[in-house]
């Protein structure tokens, strides 16, 4: 299985070639399944899991800067 990306001006997103919004979905899950079967690092698998909840989660975010550091605690939760 060959993965490209190109985040460039010609975006696009293919495995062995076709493009992703190609693929039918149940042949797409099969294949996101099929490589996280093949990571071995949880790193990875940790930047996965928060892309998926990022992108699909419900967004909170702190009213007012952490006192101690001035960031914003931002929080999303999944529920699946």
């Amino acid at each position: 299985m060959k993965i490209e990306y190109n985040n460039g001006c010609n975006y696009s997103l293919t495995i062995d070639g076709i493009e992703t919004c190609d693929i039918p979905i149940e042949e797409f899950k099969n294949k996101l399944k099929y490589i996280i079967d093949k990571l071995d690092n949880i790193s990875d698998l940790q930047d996965i899991l928060q892309n998926i909840a990022e992108f699909t989660g419900k967004y909170e975010c702190s009213d007012e800067p952490c006192e101690e550091c001035g960031e914003y605690n931002e929080e999303y939760t999944l529920e699946i």
